[in-house]
């Protein structure tokens, strides 16, 4: 459950610029563009962080992702889809903000960029009309989170 990856993990400030940092600078207007090799260093960092919160056991890391990408996330992402076709911007942000707190605990960085947009769109007044194309590129990258975990090895020591 996210209050599981919460209590695990917390919040993982990494880097120079934390994700959190980067976040709030797109909230307030600044542009924030990852390249995809920093994206992976930053993915990785945090799913390094999730193994060290766990005492190194990578089968209990693998074991709360595969959760989290199986049954949590994608019932907050269809939840996410309703709240957009309804229009309900303050439940949006919500939503969008509780799911950041569950993927970031297991390195989903261009997920998170995704619904920081959606949240950026909803409180941006006007149509929800673009916070649906972001949906649609969540979904995809929830997508590929699942597939990492899925394919993720415990036993391999650099993946």
């Amino acid at each position: 459950s996210q209050q599981t990856a919460a209590a695990l993990w917390g919040g993982a400030g990494m880097g120079k610029r934390t994700i959190a940092e980067a976040a709030s600078a797109a909230r307030k207007g600044g542009k924030v563009m990852m390249m995809p090799g920093e994206v992976r260093r930053r993915e990785k960092e945090y799913v390094d962080a999730a193994i060290a919160r766990c005492a190194g056991d990578r089968d209990l890391v693998l074991e709360i992702a595969m959760e989290l990408v199986s049954n949590t996330i994608p019932s907050d992402m269809a939840k996410l889809h309703k709240l957009v076709e309804e229009g309900d911007r303050r439940q949006v942000v919500r939503c969008c903000r509780s799911l950041v707190d569950t993927v970031e605990a297991i390195g989903g960085i261009s997920l998170m960029d995704r619904l920081d947009g959606i949240v950026a769109v909803a409180k941006g007044g006007g149509s929800l009309e673009g916070a649906e194309r972001l949906l649609a590129n969540a979904r995809v990258e929830a997508e590929r989170l699942s597939k990492f975990w899925s394919n993720f090895d415990p036993n391999e020591e650099e993946w």
